[in-house]
C-alpha cells in the first residue's frame, strides 16, 4: 500500500535546487504541499523551478545570497522568517556554501 505524503503547513529547505536532484526533490515536496525553500548558488534554474511550482499551485522561496565578500551563503532562520508566513525564529544559522566552478 503506498501512503500520499502530506506536508501542508511545513515548510521544506533543499539546497542545490537549481537543477538535477535537487531541482526534482523541490517539485515533490511543493508538489506534496510544502512551502519550498529553494537554495542554489545558480539563479536561472530558481527561477525555472519557482515558475513550474507556482504554475502547479505550489508554494516556493528562491533562494541565494552572496555577502560582501563576493562568498555565497545559506541562511536559515530557525522558527521561520515572514516571507514564509511563519514566525521569526531567536537563532540565525548561516553557511557559507563552496567555491562554484568557472562554469556557473
Amino acid at each position: 500500500m503506498t501512503e500520499k505524503l502530506d506536508l501542508q503547513e511545513r515548510v521544506a529547505l533543499v539546497t542545490g535546487a537549481s537543477r538535477g536532484i535537487g531541482y526534482h526533490v523541490a517539485k515533490k515536496l511543493a508538489a506534496a504541499g510544502a512551502h519550498v525553500i529553494a537554495v542554489a548558488r545558480t539563479v536561472g534554474g530558481l527561477e525555472e523551478l519557482d515558475d513550474e511550482i507556482q504554475a502547479a499551485g505550489g508554494q516556493a522561496t528562491p533562494s541565494t545570497y552572496r555577502g560582501a565578500d563576493g562568498n555565497q551563503y545559506l541562511v536559515v532562520v530557525a522558527g521561520g522568517h515572514g516571507s514564509t508566513g511563519t514566525r521569526a525564529g531567536d537563532h540565525i544559522i548561516a553557511y557559507r556554501l563552496g567555491a562554484a566552478s568557472p562554469s556557473q
